[in-house]
């Protein structure tokens, strides 16, 4: 496309880009191409498209592309038919462009990790790739060690672009970790602080004056019996006088 100006209605039809782009969704099945850009996790894609959206990215026109820049990082829109309004990631603040072999190297790592499994996959992806058209040398019947050198740098740099995101994501869960085991621990603190300011706490004026209305209450109901006990005692029948019994003669 020629177009310096882009559509009317394309800033307002983004879309996210597809799961491609995102590092941490890339697999052994994703679409490979021969440049792709993947985003790191942190960043934030929603916050970006819904500054195109609002008019808050600066529009370029890159050779034909509709492009867009905003927070450092450059998107560029399709406008085909089929797919108008898709972005894909370019360059810029948290993304990174992988060839074809490094692409498909960091599926395998997104799924396997560090892990002698990975490393036969890899394995097995060497041997496919060195056994194509591109990696064997047909004239001395053997495979190309440049090709060879090639490959090993696209796993290499697969794997650091996999290690420093898988760092980082490490990192940060150990900081949530320490973090919520020191709120814990001022909970905690706070609680006992609390108790023990419980414990010693003097009793108040109106802790005092019911345990002297209790008490008082208390000699109140005691006397009280008592006098009672008295009345019931005072009132009683008296007892007949018991006869001696008679002298027979």
């Amino acid at each position: 496309m020629s177009e310096k100006k882009p559509p009317d209605d394309l800033h307002e039809s983004v879309k996210k880009p597809a799961d491609r782009h995102y590092l941490s969704k890339v697999n052994q099945k994703s679409c490979k191409h021969d440049i792709n850009t993947v985003i790191e996790p942190r960043v934030n894609v929603n916050d970006d498209m819904k500054a195109i959206r609002t008019g808050k990215a600066t529009y370029r026109n890159e050779n034909g592309n509709h492009t867009y820049i905003v927070n450092g990082r450059t998107y560029g829109v399709h406008t085909e038919k089929k797919s108008f309004g898709r972005t894909y990631p370019m360059r810029g603040d948290g993304f990174h462009t992988l060839n074809r072999g490094a692409y498909q190297a960091l599926g395998v790592y997104n799924e396997n990790g560090k892990t002698p499994q990975a490393q036969k996959a890899l394995d097995r992806q060497r041997e496919a790739f060195l056994r194509s058209k591109y990696g064997y040398d047909k004239t001395n019947k053997r495979y190309d060690p440049v090709m060879q050198a090639k490959v090993t740098r696209d796993q290499e740099s697969a794997h650091k672009v996999w290690e420093r995101v898988k760092g980082k994501e490490q990192s940060s869960m150990k900081q949530t970790s320490e973090n919520a085991a020191m709120a814990g621990l001022d909970s905690r603190s706070k609680l006992e602080k609390a108790k023990e300011a419980a414990a010693v706490k003097p009793p108040t004026q109106s802790m005092q004056q019911t345990s002297r209305n209790a008490a008082m209450a208390g000699d109140y109901s005691k006397s009280k019996l008592e006098k009672a006990k008295e009345e019931a005692k005072n009132t009683q029948a008296p007892k007949p006088p018991t006869q001696s019994p008679k002298r027979t003669r």
